[in-house]
């Protein structure tokens, strides 16, 4: 059976192993295979409604060194953000661009 879900392994950050993973992706969109060099972009599958859920979603966990983290920077999470840049203003995503 194949999975619904992404890993990705990346590069340390500050000293410690970094990995985001993508789950609940839609049934049989997954693009990318085990072992496989993605780029800043690329397609990894299609958000879906795998699990127990009523509507399309992906849950992203991010974890550094082994431990959940929050890739935002602020009062109740880390100091320094994951994202490549992180609006000031909380209720605004990060720009989907790659530098």
């Amino acid at each position: 059976m194949k999975s619904n879900h992404v890993v990705i392994e990346h590069a340390d950050y500050a000293g410690a192993p970094l990995r985001t993973e993508y789950h609940h992706m839609m049934k049989g969109s997954v693009a990318v295979t085990v072992g496989m060099d993605v780029s800043c972009g690329q397609r990894l599958g299609r958000i879906g409604s795998s699990g127990r859920s009523s509507l399309p979603h992906l849950h992203l966990s991010v974890l550094r060194g082994g431990a959940v983290v929050d890739p935002y920077a602020g009062p109740l999470s880390q100091p320094q953000t994951l994202w490549r840049e992180q609006p000031a203003d909380p209720t605004v995503l990060p720009p989907a661009s790659c530098l």
